[in-house]
């Protein structure tokens, strides 16, 4: 798609939701983000592209992530503000709005290993978000440093379920699990499996290490040896990694990166009540 079927389609999302476009804020992939004013506040317009002659999984995942937003009314899960709304004839394209967040994403702030008081603040409002999630029988899948949000207040918010699947309906991806190479959980390349809370917590575990050591657990750069090391290997203590850590707060990382999933906090809940047991 060219700059300018972007320009035309960002044009009429912003007229379908009646919002005044202010700026850019992220474009990649099949997703754009606009900046717009809606009624007298500001807002963020995502819009995702839908390919000539794809399937409706994109378009239903898209509509399933605005209802998410809409149903999931949380403090650390970010707020949908409308509907989504295809776009042309066929379809090009979904869009709906959310509200809109400063601060910086998660991706943006790792790179040096963090004090543990700031990973805890980042994996409770996490786990936090992750419960309202479970308890309503979603699970996120796509939980990376993408996908969270540290405002300027400090606290953090889950975004981005567009991957999500409720399991209380059938499956939209086929045999491929979605997710962001470096954050997966075992659960997405083993042939057959199928991601659970478990699996979120697998992730949360991958951003606990991350903001406390700097790298990630399992490097992605050789896709078949990360695949194979996903599968097969255990992650060592974060111990081996932070020895400043005290063992309660080792414990909660370490059980979060176990490669057998009944070996994990069973869920959100779970791990946000680990965190507050410290």
């Amino acid at each position: 798609m060219t700059a300018a079927d972007d320009h035309s389609l960002i044009i009429e999302a912003a007229a379908t939701h009646a919002a005044t476009l202010r700026e850019e804020l992220r474009a990649g992939g099949q997703k754009l983000v606009m900046l717009v004013d809606y009624r007298g506040t500001p807002a963020a317009l995502k819009i995702v592209r839908v390919d000539p002659g794809a399937t409706d999984d994109a378009l239903k995942r898209a509509h399933r992530e605005a209802q998410l937003l809409a149903d999931l009314t949380h403090p650390h899960i970010v707020r949908g503000l409308t509907p989504a709304v295809e776009l042309g004839e066929p379809t090009r394209a979904i869009c709906w709005l959310e509200e809109f967040l400063d601060g910086d994403d998660l991706r943006d702030l790792t790179g040096a290993p963090w004090a543990w008081d700031e990973t805890f603040r980042m994996a409770h409002d996490v786990a936090d978000a992750l419960d309202a999630m479970h308890s309503r029988s979603v699970v996120h899948r796509d939980l990376s440093t993408g996908n969270v949000r540290r405002l300027t207040t400090g606290e953090y918010k889950l975004l981005d379920p567009g991957f999500a699947r409720h399991l209380n309906l059938s499956g939209l991806t086929g045999l491929h699990q979605p997710g962001t190479p470096g954050f997966l959980s075992p659960e997405h390349v083993q042939l057959g499996a199928v991601p659970t809370y478990a699996s979120d917590v697998f992730s949360l575990g991958v951003l606990m290490w991350l903001t406390l050591t700097g790298a990630l657990p399992v490097a992605p750069a050789d896709p078949v040896a990360y695949v194979r090391a996903l599968a097969t290997v255990q992650i060592p203590s974060i111990a081996t990694s932070r020895p400043d850590l005290d063992v309660g707060s080792v414990a909660v990382v370490d059980r979060c990166l176990q490669r057998q999933a009944a070996r994990r906090f069973f869920d959100g809940r779970e791990v946000r009540a680990a965190l507050d047991a410290l």
